[in-house]
């Protein structure tokens, strides 16, 4: 991490709008190297009780090294904001990506960012890191094309086991694992619960408990522990092997649930040399990355840094 100022950073764009604050992208001046800042106003973090996610999430970037998860440059407050540099990420999300690509990619891009949400959540589980809110949204593209893990502040650290280490009700409804919704006590194992969602999603084009019973047109989507039905059907188009894979993520028990170096031998991966992946050796199929990747309103949103 570097020391810094907000006098250190030229003009922004903002990125995206949330509770949580602004995400923009500035210049750093000394370097001309361009950085991702979230601005988090100390008031709003004390009123809706994030101060704990806020501390989370920097703790655990503090703490975190990976090829594809968010790094955190520096940090630094005002009397009114706290700030976080961070990699700055021109690809977008995942999500932005499956809109564009109406919902589904070819295996082949699925596989390869698959793996390398796999690299990450190893290493993450390694350091007793659970991230509990793993989704497209959070999985940003870097400017090669290649993954990078945001967004945690509903991070668990200290989780030791597949099945428990953790007890808050958290996350993102449709990519909750059963034992999350049902409030049995968790472990890192609901991260690749995620993952089987967020895979099915990747090559089947919808949700895995996609369903439309309002009989009004509007579709929802209905976690397994929530599902009148869950059983997980395909589409023809699927293989038998990333049909297998995926069907592994999404078992009930945490502990018979694939994770881990079972995902990295599971036969969906066959192609992929993990060592390669990690060095960042191949080409990743999502390439050219620019702002053409995130909203319009967004980009077009010229703000200064001292506002």
């Amino acid at each position: 991490m570097f020391a810094s100022k907000l006098h250190d950073f030229q003009e922004m764009r903002v990125l995206g709008h949330g509770g949580f604050g602004t995400v923009s992208v500035a210049q750093h001046i000394s370097t001309s190297k361009l950085y991702a800042i979230k601005s988090l106003h100390k008031e709003h973090i004390a009123q809706t009780n994030q101060v704990v996610h806020t501390k989370t999430e920097r703790r655990v970037l503090c703490h975190t090294e990976h090829p594809f998860i968010i790094k955190l440059h520096s940090a630094f407050q005002t009397r009114d904001k706290l700030y976080m540099v961070l990699d700055f990420c021109p690809g977008g999300d995942l999500r932005f990506h499956l809109n564009q690509m109406d919902g589904m990619m070819s295996v082949k891009m699925a596989r390869f960012y698959c793996a390398e949400i796999v690299h990450a959540l190893i290493y993450l589980h390694a350091k007793g890191i659970a991230h509990r809110d793993l989704k497209p949204e959070n999985c940003l593209i870097d400017d090669c094309g290649h993954i990078k893990l945001v967004d945690f502040g509903l991070a668990k650290t200290g989780v030791q086991r597949p099945e428990r280490g953790a007890y808050t009700h958290c996350g993102t409804f449709p990519y909750m694992a059963p034992e999350v919704l049902h409030q049995r006590g968790h472990g890192f194992a609901v991260d690749y619960w995620s993952l089987g969602v967020i895979a099915y999603e990747m090559i089947c084009g919808w949700h895995p408990w996609y369903f439309n019973d309002s009989g009004d047109g509007d579709a929802d989507v209905c976690p397994a522990g929530f599902a009148k039905s869950n059983a997980l059907c395909f589409p023809r188009f699927v293989s038998r092997c990333a049909q297998d894979f995926i069907s592994s993520l999404l078992i009930d028990n945490p502990l018979k649930r694939i994770g881990g170096h079972s995902c990295t031998e599971h036969p969906f991966f066959t192609k992929i040399n993990w060592k390669l992946l990690y060095s960042k050796a191949y080409v990743p199929p999502i390439r050219n990355c620019n702002y053409k990747h995130f909203s319009p309103t967004y980009v077009s949103e010229c703000i200064t840094l001292y506002r």
